[in-house]
């Protein structure tokens, strides 16, 4: 019974040992490699899911341009008619002329070339305008300037009073808008 008994304790012993040997195999040959390939898999699956969260942020702002273009689109031909064109200098200082012949007054201007800044489709050339008028035309002539097919950007008015009668010398320093 004794010679049974460890037998019987062998056997229960050696099928533990190669259960937990095949146990072992199975994880070292077949888990592991497989917990690596996960791990490699979900590594992979993360880069692509920050490559398509960026595909789809770039593509909400293209799409945010397409939309704000569209929106602007329409007051693309208003800005270009209210800046002068390359060949409308002749124009630009013709409306200047009729304007100041329509308020009755006499000005002088100064285009000033050298004083221009330089931006991507148009330039900005300053301009000053000098001329002497009673306080009722300046606001004319003012709004007269205004309604110009082209867009003159005051900086500074000065006005000055010509001693004790009802004129008043002016001067106003502007930016005009020229296409390059």
């Amino acid at each position: 019974m004794a010679k049974s008994f460890k037998l019987k304790n062998l056997k229960q012993l050696l099928s533990l040992v190669i259960v937990v040997i095949a146990s072992f195999v199975i994880f070292v040959f077949y888990t592991l490699p497989n917990i690596q390939e996960i791990k490699l898999l979900s590594q992979k699956f993360y880069s692509y899911r920050l490559y398509l969260e960026k595909l789809y942020f770039e593509g909400q702002l293209l799409k945010n341009v397409v939309k704000e273009l569209k929106e602007i689109e329409p007051h693309l031909q208003e800005l270009s008619q209210v800046i002068v064109g390359k060949n409308d200098e002749l124009a630009f200082i013709t409306s200047l002329e009729k304007l100041a012949e329509n308020n009755k007054i006499n000005q002088n201007f100064n285009l000033n070339p050298n004083g221009q800044i330089n931006k991507n489709t148009y330039r900005i050339v300053p301009i000053q305008i000098n001329f002497q008028s009673d306080f009722s035309q300046l606001i004319k002539y003012l709004m007269d300037t205004d309604k110009l097919d082209y867009y003159i950007n005051i900086k500074s008015l000065t006005v000055n009073r010509v001693g004790n009668t009802s004129n008043i010398n002016n001067s106003i320093e502007a930016n005009t808008y020229w296409e390059n």
